[in-house]
């Protein structure tokens, strides 16, 4: 018997194409390195490589670390892809173990919570506890509000303006519908 839990693993609950053109025009797609907002290396299409499960990742994808991080290597855009996907796959299972009503929330806010969480890391969005908290009680525009007063804003600027006019609406600013 499958439990809840796993089955909600198994169903892909925000729409991946949807969330991928969104991505791309937030991170962009490098195959070579360079540093991100924070300082990190990164490649691809925002895949960071300081953290510590990129060689391995990368390895999966039939690259090397060190010829990638020292820019003996392109990166394919298949690989890139890959990339992504996992990433993608990592953001949504965090997606809803941090907000409980993750699966009930609407395909424009699905996608705000996983771009947040691509773009922070599940450790940074665990962070954001009162606006996880208002998402989980359906206001939005406090959650929209709150978003807009973390550091994380005054980092990305634009991209938070965009993710909490979605948060706060629902509509989906890049009209991917």
């Amino acid at each position: 018997m499958i439990t809840l839990p796993v089955l909600l693993l198994l169903i892909k609950i925000v729409n991946i194409q949807k969330f991928t053109i969104q991505i791309k025009i937030h991170e962009g797609l490098r195959r070579e390195v360079y540093m991100d907002t924070t300082g990190n290396r990164t490649v691809g299409i925002g895949f960071n490589l300081e953290r510590r499960d990129a060689p391995i990742r990368l390895q999966a994808v039939g690259a090397n670390y060190h010829e990638v991080v020292t820019g003996g290597y392109v990166l394919t855009k298949d690989q890139i892809v890959l990339l992504l996907e996992m990433d993608i796959k990592d953001a949504e299972k965090a997606a809803i173990d941090l907000v409980s009503n993750y699966d009930e929330l609407d395909d424009v806010r699905q996608r705000v919570v996983v771009d947040m969480i691509f773009n922070l890391g599940v450790r940074g969005f665990s962070n954001f506890l009162n606006t996880r908290k208002y998402i989980v009680r359906g206001e939005f525009g406090k959650a929209a509000d709150n978003m807009m007063r973390s550091k994380w804003a005054r980092q990305v600027k634009g991209r938070a303006k965009i993710l909490s006019n979605m948060m706060r609406t629902g509509d989906d600013i890049y009209e991917l519908n």
